[in-house]
């Protein structure tokens, strides 16, 4: 059973959450205030995140503070509009800045 099963909600009304979300942190203000709360960000699963959900990790965390951890054999979640393709470019981004 997923979490939104669990709490009660819809895959498209956690669709809404994100994109509303993403709204938010698109203002300079509160995306400083929210960047300024967290020391690290960690995200378990990247290989399952989605445009939008990439969007706000990129907004609450800075370049130097993020720690993703994913398997792309484990992309499992492609019907949720995730892209394991997002996973495979950051990847590849990080690995030429070494």
């Amino acid at each position: 059973m997923e979490v939104s099963e669990e709490i009660g909600i819809s895959q498209a009304q956690v669709s809404r959450l994100e994109k509303n979300a993403l709204k938010i942190l698109e203002n300079d203000a509160i995306c400083k205030a929210v960047q300024d709360k967290y020391k690290y960000v960690f995200v378990d699963e990247y290989q399952d995140v989605n445009e939008v959900q990439e969007k706000i990790i990129s907004l609450v965390s800075g370049k130097d503070n993020r720690f993703m951890v994913g398997d792309i054999k484990q992309s499992i979640y492609r019907f949720r509009h995730c892209d394991p393709e997002i996973f495979i470019s950051k990847s590849k981004e990080f690995s030429s800045e070494q």
